[in-house]
This record gives structure tokens, C-alpha cells and sequence, in this order.
């Protein structure tokens, strides 16, 4: 089971609430961003999670970690990804800070068509802005989305002459649990999220049942590729792919020898593609040094 925790946020359950009740219609286009700016001069991050130059996080391409964006919008609509093009937008820190990042991209567009003909739109872990998980989700009847800034509000619409039984055009407000765990919810993380993800998994073993969609193996292999292949696509100047299926054995064939990387390997071996989409950037010497100063405080 994927251990996807934002699905399970209150406002992308009733999401998944709305879209599941009909009144959106044919679900068209979805939205996902997670964005998490950062300064390079956070040293407890650094201490904690980017805590030495050789470090993950400062090879990670920008289509990458992208569960946080895609999983709540797989979850809401019962989309699969089936194709995948991705662009980047550098914009590295500037010299006079200390950084190790090896991608100066600061986030990257992702753009999927689904197995049900909707699009999708996601980043991976964006830098940019103020920090926000925003979703909106748009059907040929109504739209939902969370209000950035505003949590949990959300605002639900429909058009004026297409508005639902009890409905306004514009409905603005703050979902409910309606769960008999609320209390347990609550006081857990990621906003409810990891509580109800361990309860998720539990009631799979008792059950004795495969994790739903999107938090089977098969989904986590979907969203995985496309952060993967999206990467691919933007070192190539956009290029689609198709997002492979697992559960066919043409498509374990070819890629069950793709060892192509943005990491250094555990052995000392090298990255075998770039991470960034200026494939040539690196931090200056200076950089590297005043990050690993900050290291020492």
C-alpha cells in the first residue's frame, strides 16, 4: 500500500465527497499543487532533512515527489495518468547564498491525460510563492477547489442555470469529518491524514483486501512514472510519454533494465541524467562552502 497521506486531508475527501455525489458531471480537468518554498538558510531543516552535499534533496528534479499533487486528484476522480508531458521553470538561488541543490529549478508543469480522456494538471514539490496544497477539480456541470490560504474553506460552483436541488450558484465553506474517529483525526498529522491512511492500512490486513485506488501498488507505479517519465519529457523539451502499466508484460519488459537516475548511487557512481533543467548548473564552490558552515553551527 502507498502511504499517501494528503488524499485523506478534510478538504480532499469532500472533493472525492462532491465529485462521487455527480453534480460536477463529466469530470473534464483537475488541478494539484503542492508547493513547499524553502530558504537555504533554514538550519534546522538542514540538520535535519539535507544534511550533507551528496544529499537526495539537492538532486531532486522538480517533477519529482509528486504523490502530494497527484494522489489527491487520483483519489477524487478515479483517474488513471496515461500520458505525461512536463516543462521546468530555473530560477537557482542566488550566489551570494549558501546551497548545495544541484537543481536550480524551482518548479516544473505537469500535464497528464487520463485513461477516462480528463486532464490533469500537477506540480511535483514546487518552490515558489507561498507555501499551499491547493486542488481544483471541473466537470461539465460545476467546479470545486480548496481556497488557497483559506483552510479547510472550499468553494463549490456551479452555472446559473445548472445549479443543483438545496445548491447556490456559489456555495463557500468549511467541510465537515462526519467520521466517528474525528476526535483521533484531529489530533493527528498532516491535517487528519496520517491517521486515517494507518487506519486505512489496518482495515486492509483485517480485511484481507488490496488497498483502494489510488494507494494499490499499481497506482503508486503510475505516479512514480510519471514523475519519472515527466522528468524525462521536460529534459527533452516537452516530449510525451506514455505512462506505463505494470500489470502488462510488454511494459515490465521494457523498462525492467532502465537504471537511468538523477541520484548519485550509494556506491559513489554518478548521476546517469541530469537533475536540473540547465543540465550544466551546479553550485558555485562558495555556495557549497557556506552550506556546509551551516552545517557545523
Amino acid at each position: 500500500m502507498l502511504a499517501e497521506n494528503y488524499p485523506q486531508m478534510i478538504f480532499n475527501r469532500e472533493m472525492k465527497r462532491v465529485v462521487e455525489g455527480g453534480t460536477l458531471g463529466k469530470i473534464l480537468y483537475a488541478e494539484g499543487e503542492y508547493n513547499h518554498p524553502g530558504t537555504p538558510l533554514d538550519v534546522p531543516f538542514l540538520k535535519t532533512y539535507n544534511y550533507f552535499p551528496g544529499h537526495w534533496r539537492n538532486y531532486l528534479p522538480r517533477t519529482y515527489y509528486i504523490t502530494h499533487s497527484l494522489g489527491p486528484i487520483m483519489a477524487a476522480t478515479g483517474a488513471t495518468p496515461k500520458r505525461v508531458t512536463a516543462f521546468a521553470a530555473f530560477a537557482p538561488f542566488d550566489e551570494s547564498l549558501p546551497s548545495s541543490r544541484r537543481c536550480g529549478d524551482r518548479t516544473a508543469v505537469i500535464t497528464m491525460q487520463c485513461d477516462d480522456g480528463c486532464i490533469l494538471r500537477v506540480t511535483g514539490c514546487g518552490g515558489y510563492g507561498g507555501h499551499h496544497n491547493a486542488y481544483r477539480i471541473c466537470g461539465t456541470d460545476g467546479q470545486i477547489e480548496n481556497l488557497r490560504g483559506m483552510y479547510p474553506k472550499m468553494m463549490l460552483r456551479y452555472d446559473s442555470w445548472n445549479i443543483p436541488e438545496g445548491m447556490q450558484e456559489v456555495n463557500c465553506y468549511d467541510p465537515k469529518w462526519n467520521d466517528p474517529d474525528e476526535e483521533l483525526i484531529e489530533t493527528s498529522g498532516h491535517g487528519g491524514g496520517d491517521y486515517l491512511t494507518a487506519r486505512m492500512f489496518v482495515e486492509c490486513i483485517r480485511d484481507g483486501v488490496q488497498p483502494p485506488h489510488p494507494f494499490d501498488i499499481y497506482s503508486a507505479t503510475v505516479m512514480s512514472s510519471a514523475a519519472i517519465l515527466g522528468h524525462r519529457s521536460m529534459l527533452e523539451g516537452g516530449m510525451p510519454y506514455d505512462i506505463p502499466d505494470f500489470r502488462e508484460e510488454e511494459w515490465r519488459v521494457k523498462y525492467e533494465n532502465d537504471r537511468l537516475t538523477p541520484f548519485p548511487g550509494t556506491d559513489g557512481s554518478e548521476p546517469t541524467l541530469p537533475c536540473c533543467s540547465v543540465p550544466d548548473f551546479a553550485p558555485t564552490e562558495e555556495q557549497i562552502k557556506g552550506y556546509l558552515e551551516l552545517l557545523k553551527d
